[in-house]
């Protein structure tokens, strides 16, 4: 990319800009002020630039934005550093380069220059996994509180996984209820990048029920790994899940053949969402039951329930839900 010339993003680049940023082989000439402003860490960078006199080339290593690259970005950037490049100047204006996903870089720019473009989670539409995703990693990265919360509260689209939260309030988990396998998979990985581990439980329970599981090996390794725990998990969960029957040892003896009957069936078919099928069955059970049956399955499947939520982390190597709580409010 770095031979080719650089196409311009027509809409974020200003005729007033002040500084060219180069992504991959698309520019930006934006507002340094407006950056600035908005981040610390770009400036760090703009400050560095300017009291050195410094082209693209150069980055003093005991500056601020030297340490941003080497700590925050090391991990994910295979060369942080910035390169040399012939483009130092264009028409009069400091060049930056960046290493990142040039159509990341886009859409957060774009949410910090127009936010109608990243509007609360209220809004409609909501925005792609992948613009919550490059959001949500590059706010965080770039320090941009504003954003990152925005993006956050995207994640956050508190519907709790269970039809009865009124019984389980204590494990609302994020929503991710529209999303398909591919698209939870890059909401992994942000969040891994980010370091929210207190969101990847419901990311994970929700890439089991619409089948992430069952997506063949991608050759990029961070996917593979995250596939591989999505499959120890969902055997977890699976495994569990015909445990749960065991509530059913207290129903009328028909109904509850018939119901381990339809469970097996739906078990042996691939994907079954283990909350949603057991409280279909309860939510029917008035029908099919006597009532003493039904008050004590009742129970018996709250326990269940239960019992199923706290051991959810630990399905996929999860610390406990009281440890990401702490990490949730100390982040």
């Amino acid at each position: 990319m770095d031979s080719e010339k650089p196409i311009p993003v027509a809409d974020l680049c200003f005729s007033d800009g002040t500084v060219v940023i180069l992504v991959e082989n698309k520019m930006f000439r934006v507002h340094k002020s407006i950056l600035a402003a908005r981040s610390s860490v770009f400036r760090d960078m703009f400050e560095d630039q300017e009291s050195e006199n410094s082209t693209v080339g150069f980055v003093d290593r005991g500056s601020a934005y030297f340490t941003f690259l080497t700590t925050i970005l090391g991990k994910l950037l295979p060369t942080a550093e910035p390169k040399t490049s012939e483009m130092d100047v264009v028409e009069g204006y400091p060049v930056v380069r960046l290493h990142h996903s040039a159509d990341d870089f886009e859409v957060f720019l774009r949410a910090i220059f127009d936010s109608s473009t990243f509007m609360p989670w209220l809004s409609s539409p909501r925005p792609h996994a992948a613009v919550i995703a490059a959001i949500f990693r590059l706010s965080h990265m770039y320090k941009i509180r504003y954003l990152y919360l925005r993006a956050m509260e995207h994640l956050y689209a508190y519907r709790h996984v269970s039809a009865r939260p009124w019984r389980f309030n204590k494990y609302w988990l994020p929503g991710y209820d529209n999303l398909n396998p591919q698209e939870l998979l890059v909401i992994i990985k942000a969040v891994m990048d980010v370091g929210a581990v207190w969101l990847l439980p419901g990311a994970y329970y929700h890439a089991f029920v619409v089948g992430a599981h069952l997506l063949p090996c991608p050759a990029n390794s961070g996917d593979e790994s995250i596939l591989h725990t999505l499959r120890v998990g969902s055997h977890n969960i699976m495994s569990q899940t015909a445990k749960m029957s065991s509530f059913l040892a207290l129903s009328c003896t028909s109904a509850r053949h018939k119901y381990l009957a339809d469970l097996l069936e739906a078990l042996s078919k691939g994907v079954v969402s283990p909350t949603h099928y057991h409280e279909r069955w309860v939510d029917r059970g008035k029908s099919t039951l006597c009532d003493p049956c039904f008050q004590a399955t009742l129970l018996a499947y709250d326990a269940a329930m239960l019992e199923f939520w706290e051991k959810l982390p630990q399905h996929f190597g999860l610390p406990s839900w009281a440890d990401l709580n702490r990490m949730s409010e100390n982040f």
